[in-house]
């Protein structure tokens, strides 16, 4: 039974203490300081009784922590307590005692500041038993008479526990202990071939630092836990989570700490603002990283690039193109309209141009003007496996990499292809992707629009598209 109990004890401790870290580089609130503990509890024997009777005990110490500057703490103690003992058997006349006992010791203790709150510790010593045997009935048992003031032995004493903070000097102490005993007398019995008795105890209480005893400690003006000899960042706020220097948690690395942070999570490398967000030099929406045209002038319509909407896609961005509606292909000058017309000359709408798979026939000025449309390439990723994709939600798909947003699907390519191509001179980067859906045994082709880093990237511009 006792070592199944050590066992326990030994476990528990070393449990606590293999338990992951939260705080890092902490000094323990103990170092270089007086303590004071008390506390109440049960306790039992284990004795040639064989049933034992708990009883009730309380106890104090008082000890003093060297100051190791760390996060473990050693200390000197002294420690005393009263109660009283019991056990029942039918087999032993007679068949009940009850012994008063009162010991005092010395030890060393050692202790953990695990987290914020809890610091196990585990302490080993000597000490000084004194009991007087007695039945239920307050009488002595056979060998106590021939000791009327009772008797004392030396006691190895064990004891493992928990401190939980509750405040800055003051903490909830939980523990169990055991006291093994020179002699087999602590229930009047000594019996040949049996064990000494030994004491079992279990309490709780308080333990008390006394600051002003501890010369030795370090300050922390600003309250984040990291001493001042070691805070590089001094004044920071109440609350806010700190690294290990004492200095706001920075999550992405952008040089702006989380508190102040309006985009926590900035790629890595990308220069940010003041709020960490990162910087659009020319202000249209898309930061300067991903921004492939960073000097569009002030309140030009941008595609997801960054770069001036061109919808007819002549190559002359809209703000700048005067003929707007140009049809594709057409070989246009530096204002958007087709050479060889000025703008408010060339009008589309009456003229009905007779489109073919491989020309564009209109009339401008009674000269007949063939043009070759220029071939479009859908636009694809080497990255995007679409074997491998799944919908994560609505619209959007994802290879587990990167994020597509699918517009729309078509039984024909040709379809998909007219589609994509309308999406593309609007300014959206589209493709058509084809898809074998096996539920309907036939090839399907969607339009897609990508590529994505992210699904929030991906759902804030699934907004924009019409």
């Amino acid at each position: 039974m006792i070592k199944k109990f050590v066992t326990v004890i030994l476990t528990i401790f070393l449990t606590t203490i293999i338990y992951p870290q939260t705080i890092e580089k902490l000094k323990h609130p103990f170092s270089g300081k007086v303590v004071l503990s008390l506390a109440g509890g049960g306790v039992i024997p284990f004795s040639d009784y064989r049933t034992p009777l708990p009883k009730f005990f309380g106890e104090g110490s008082l000890g003093y922590f060297f100051d190791l500057n760390s996060r473990h703490a050693i200390g000197l103690q002294f420690f005393g307590g009263i109660g009283k003992v019991g056990g029942k058997d039918g087999a032993i006349i007679p068949n009940k005692f009850n012994t008063s006992i009162s010991y005092v010791g010395t030890g060393l203790v050692y202790s953990y500041f695990m987290s914020e709150h809890l610091t196990p510790y585990f302490s080993a010593g000597i000490g000084k038993l004194w009991y007087d045997p007695q039945d239920d009935n307050g009488l002595k048992l056979p060998n106590s008479l021939v000791n009327p003031n009772g008797f004392s032995e030396v006691t190895y004493n064990f004891k493992a526990g928990i401190d939980y903070f509750i405040a800055k000097n003051l903490s909830v102490n939980i523990n169990a202990g055991v006291q093994f005993g020179q002699y087999d007398l602590v229930d009047g019995l000594a019996r040949n071939g049996t064990k000494n008795d030994a004491v079992i105890t279990a309490s709780i209480g308080f333990s008390y630092a006394f600051s002003g005893w501890n010369k030795g400690s370090i300050s922390d003006k600003d309250g984040d836990g990291v001493p001042d000899d070691r805070d590089k960042c001094p004044d920071t706020p109440p609350g806010t989570k700190v690294t290990v220097d004492g200095c706001p948690i920075d999550a992405d690395g952008d040089g702006v700490p989380d508190i102040k942070d309006k985009c926590p999570n900035t790629p890595k490398g990308v220069f940010v603002d003041e709020n960490g967000c990162p910087v659009d030099t020319d202000k249209d929406g898309v930061p300067d990283f991903r921004d492939q045209c960073p000097d569009t002038p002030q309140g030009v319509s941008v595609n997801m690039f960054g770069c001036p909407i061109d919808r007819d896609g002549d190559g002359v961005p809209d703000y700048k193109d005067k003929c707007a509606d140009t049809p594709e292909g057409i070989k246009v000058t530096e204002n958007g309209c087709p050479v060889g017309t000025k703008p408010g000359e060339f009008n589309i709408a009456p003229i009905k141009p007779k489109v073919s798979k491989t020309k564009i026939t209109f009339n401008v000025k009674d000269e007949t003007k063939t043009y070759i449309p220029k071939k479009i390439a859908p636009i694809v990723s080497d990255n995007y496996n679409p074997n491998s994709e799944r919908n994560v939600r609505g619209r959007i798909w994802t290879d587990g990499n990167s994020f597509v947003i699918q517009q729309s699907s078509w039984r024909t390519r040709p379809k998909a292809e007219r589609i994509a191509r309308s999406l593309r001179t609007k300014g959206y980067n589209a493709f058509v992707q084809k898809a074998y859906i096996s539920k309907f045994r036939r090839n399907y082709y969607r339009v897609r629009i990508g590529y994505f880093n992210s699904l929030s990237e991906a759902q804030r511009y699934s907004r924009k598209i019409k």
